[in-house]
């Protein structure tokens, strides 16, 4: 019988590594963090696929025992948090499409602060001294919307007549980039035996950093964070916040 064939690369199988400290209880997780001053958060977040933000009342939130404070986008532009840089501008900028026009960089905030783009975007955070009481406050944050058109379709939403969802950014298309030597590829192409074509759609997955358990440092503006993800990277990147 012939020996199975060896697969290095794309498709081989990876050694887990992980799996005794899992299945022994010696995994450690955010959950599992009591430190002394603990704090949670919870987000409010956007049923809506595009609308205008319209009011954010946080009054019946703020009577909830245990709530620390809430706070939505406008305040955290207030109080001089700005928004957040793109890989474009942390790498210099001056990166162009391929007719030559500017990369489309339109201001992304951590959190909504006049219209929300997307279901699920945040636009207001609630800090408790209990995980329940940051999900009870946040329920209670009452918000009003004005629901605008929105397409749920990347090809559709570079239609002509798409909903436009950011100011000065033409067609919904932040940038057609490419690289290599498209004749080369034209004429490979070209003298190919045989042409497969095929859309691909990119969900673009990452680890998205969910900060759950925060102890404050008392007499510095800073907090640690205890945050469940699943990129590196995305954890090890400092976090601050105010005492």
């Amino acid at each position: 019988m012939a020996k199975p064939r060896r697969i290095d690369g794309i498709g081989a199988s990876v050694k887990r590594r992980e799996d005794v400290r899992l299945l022994t209880g010696q995994g450690r997780y955010a959950e599992d963090v009591n430190a002394p001053g603990q704090a949670y958060a919870a987000f409010v977040r956007s049923p809506h696929a595009h609308a205008a933000l319209i009011s954010v009342d946080a009054k019946q939130a703020l009577a909830i025992a245990g709530v620390l404070g809430v706070f939505t986008g406008r305040d955290l532009v207030a109080d001089g948090v700005g928004p957040i840089p793109t890989l474009i501008a942390e790498r210099g900028g001056g990166i162009r499409s391929r007719d030559g026009s500017a990369f489309a960089e339109p201001s992304w905030y951590p959190l909504a602060t006049d219209r929300v783009r997307h279901v699920g975007e945040p636009l207001a955070i609630v800090v408790a001294a209990t995980q329940a009481g940051a999900r009870d406050a946040a329920e209670a944050v009452r918000v009003s919307y004005a629901e605008q058109p929105s397409v749920v379709d990347a090809v559709a939403a570079l239609a002509e007549g798409a909903p436009r969802l950011h100011a000065g950014v033409e067609g919904n298309r932040a940038y057609d980039w490419e690289c290599g030597d498209p004749d080369a590829t034209a004429r490979a192409i070209a003298d190919a035996a045989h042409v497969t074509r095929l859309t691909l759609v990119d969900n673009s997955p990452s680890g998205m950093p969910a900060p759950d358990a925060t102890r404050s440092m008392p007499g510095f503006r800073a907090c640690t964070s205890w945050r469940r993800t699943s990129r590196v990277s995305s954890a090890s990147r400092p976090s601050a916040c105010a005492a």
